[in-house]
């Protein structure tokens, strides 16, 4: 499971993954909430991870960070080098 720590508003947030089987549900004044037994300084130092749109999955962020490096340097090479006739 995916879940976004440290953040405010969306801003500044990480995300990390968990077990599924840390998280259960608990219920408090007749409403049902997921609950982690952790805390958030425990998470901040957990690997983040970011979504991949065009593989559909989720890539730790330094691998995905290296590939869209790596995609954008081949995409600049295929683009500037041109092939002129004369």
């Amino acid at each position: 499971m995916i879940i976004g720590v440290d953040g405010f508003l969306g801003m500044g947030e990480k995300d990390v993954a968990i077990p599924f089987s840390s998280v259960r549900a608990s219920e408090r004044n007749n409403k049902w909430y997921l609950v982690l037994n952790t805390n958030k300084e425990t998470l901040k130092p957990a690997p983040g991870f970011t979504y991949d749109k065009t593989k559909t999955t989720w890539m730790p962020a330094a691998k995905w960070m290296v590939f869209n490096a790596r995609r954008a340097a081949e995409n600049r090479l295929r683009h500037s080098t041109r092939t002129f006739t004369v």
